[in-house]
This record gives C-alpha cells, structure tokens and sequence, in this order.
C-alpha cells in the first residue's frame, strides 16, 4: 500500500515539474513579447507590462520552474529519475520544503 502511495506522489510531483517547465517558458515568452517585465526593469518604464507578482507569482516561483526546465534540458528524464530512485530506495518522494533541499529531503 505505501509502495502505491510513494508512485502517486512520484507522478504528482512529475506533473507538477511538466507544469513548472510550462510556466517558465510560458513566462520567458511572454518577456519575449515585451508582455512581461524583465529584471531589473521598472513599472513606470511600461506601464502596460506587468511583473511576476502582478500575475500571482513570486520571483522565486520563476526562479524555481526556470531551474525545473533548465536541468531537464540539459539531462532530460532527470527528473522522473530522482524521483522512481527515491522509491527504489523505499524514501517518499516529496517537494523540498526549503531553497536548495533536495527531493525527499
């Protein structure tokens, strides 16, 4: 029974990671566009562009789906990888908590 609980939340958090890839390069485009502030720019220097939190997001939310999609790029599967090794070992695989923990940390 655990064994089937730990592979649901493996495919939850596989979900959640597509979605954040999603959303980086959903954001990314979007400053593409001139739609979206990039860093360091300022509000009254286009006014009809919004920011992250203008859009219910934090900088680290971007922050965060930006490292998601980088890593997948550069060795893709690891992900899923980290996640079915954290089951392997018999550790629940869950969302760090903290900046910088590790899955199932």
């Amino acid at each position: 029974m655990i064994a089937a609980v730990y592979h649901a939340q493996a495919d939850a958090l596989e979900i959640e990671s597509l979605a954040k890839r999603r959303l980086a390069d959903e954001y990314d485009a979007a400053q593409d566009r001139g739609e979206v502030r990039v860093n360091g720019e300022r509000s009254f220097s286009g006014s009809e562009k919004v920011g992250p939190a203008d859009i219910g997001l934090t900088g680290k939310d971007i922050h965060e789906a930006r490292a998601i999609r980088d890593a997948e790029q550069a060795d893709p599967g690891i992900y899923r990888r980290t996640v079915d090794s954290l089951i392997a070992s018999g550790d629940e695989p869950k969302k760090p908590r903290r900046s910088g923990e590790r899955l199932g940390g």
